[in-house]
């Protein structure tokens, strides 16, 4: 009985491992089957993620084609690139292009150069410095005659290229001596045409707005800067630095004559309506420094005759101080006298922080000013 009993058991037990075999056979071929269609959808979806990025990169190709756009230029503001060879920058070629780029700003109470100055030589002048937004040329060949050619975006854009050729050393020293002015103005006003392409399209417009209520003139401020103060006849907009801030006070007043224009006249005004600027401490306001005399031209931008004025403002009753330049016209239409006193207080100096950029931010967006022709009405003081 015991035995047949076993017999019974191990006959039992085999039939359920081979149908346990027979599950797993199954199961197995499920799995296998399963894992086969999962492989063939994802070399699918593969395929078409490779064709979706051969796709985009095709529009982007045939975008950058189509539109003929050039790349971006490389470079800070006011740095310059000088593509030169080391026997010529180190002879009295380059001692004349150092004496008249790195010169320096005029009027700013700490030396800082018109440029900040780059050079290699020719055969460095290759790939990424291609892009740089200002570059200057050096060629000096036999039987060419001493010149200079500027060129525009040729490589990226915005960016200057100037070349000066020449048939030897001497007399392309001689010819840079004769031209540093245009040299220099050539890379001034290409920054500030770039600056005014820029504010042009991206600017504050509620201080347009209102500058052209209250003035009668219109005038473009990049982004950043606030209307700090509102009278009738006097605003200051401003624009906070990491270490300080820049800005101008705008004011008017009725033209009485010639003399509106003259140091003199000016001065006065400036330090009367600069007294609505107060200082960091209780009483302190600004003020004209009088440890250096302010000095006085008179330019056209525009087609506008405009005196300018160059100094230094302190804060009476405090420790602040700082250039300052100041635009004084005649506003055609209403026939008052109109300044934008322009000043930077950035007490920090190094590379990238000094006052140069800051002070010729100011004189750039001068060339953004035109004047409104408006009704007395809208000229009228408010009551």
């Amino acid at each position: 009985m015991v035995y047949k009993f076993t017999l019974k058991r191990s006959a039992v037990k085999r039939r359920k491992d081979n149908e346990l075999r027979n599950e797993t056979s199954e199961t197995d071929e499920k799995t296998l089957y399963l894992s086969m269609i999962r492989l063939k959808m994802i070399r699918k979806m593969k395929s078409a993620f490779r064709f979706t990025l051969l796709c985009i990169s095709a529009l982007t190709l045939w975008g950058c084609w189509g539109t003929d756009k050039p790349l971006e230029s490389s470079g800070r503001n006011y740095e310059l690139l000088v593509v030169c060879p080391e026997l010529d920058w180190n002879s009295a070629l380059g001692d004349t292009l150092r004496e008249i780029l790195l010169a320096p700003v005029p009027m700013l109470n700490q030396r800082e150069p018109l440029f900040d100055l780059y050079q290699i030589a020719p055969t460095a002048y290759k790939k990424m410095f291609l892009r740089n937004r200002n570059i200057l040329e050096v060629k000096i060949s036999p039987n060419t005659e001493s010149s200079m050619t500027a060129q525009y975006d040729v490589n990226a854009a915005p960016q200057l290229i100037v070349t000066l050729s020449g048939p030897s050393d001497s007399a392309l020293t001689a010819y840079v001596s004769a031209n540093r002015e245009a040299l220099v103005q050539i890379y001034e006003i290409a920054e500030r045409d770039r600056f005014v392409a820029a504010t042009s399209k991206y600017y504050v417009k509620q201080l347009t707005q209102t500058i052209e209520q209250h003035f009668g003139f219109e005038i473009r401020f990049p982004e950043g800067y606030r209307q700090r103060n509102l009278t009738e006849n006097f605003m200051w907009v401003s624009l906070e630095l990491p270490l300080g801030n820049m800005g101008f006070l705008i004011y008017k007043y009725p033209y009485e004559g010639k003399e509106a224009l003259t140091l003199g006249e000016l001065l006065k005004r400036r330090n009367e309506f600069a007294a609505l600027v107060p200082g960091p401490s209780e009483g302190s306001y600004m003020t004209t420094s009088t440890a250096f005399t302010p000095e006085v031209s008179y330019q056209k931008i525009n087609d506008q005759p405009w005196a300018v004025m160059r100094g230094f403002w302190d804060v009476e009753g405090d420790f602040m101080g700082g250039p300052f330049v100041s635009f004084t016209t005649i506003n055609p239409h209403t026939n008052e006298v109109i300044t934008l006193d322009g000043y930077v207080f950035n007490p920090k100096l190094d590379g990238r922080t000094g006052k140069r950029n800051y002070i010729r931010q100011l004189e750039n967006i001068i060339h953004t000013v035109r004047f409104t022709e408006t009704s007395d009405e809208e000229t009228a003081p408010s009551k």
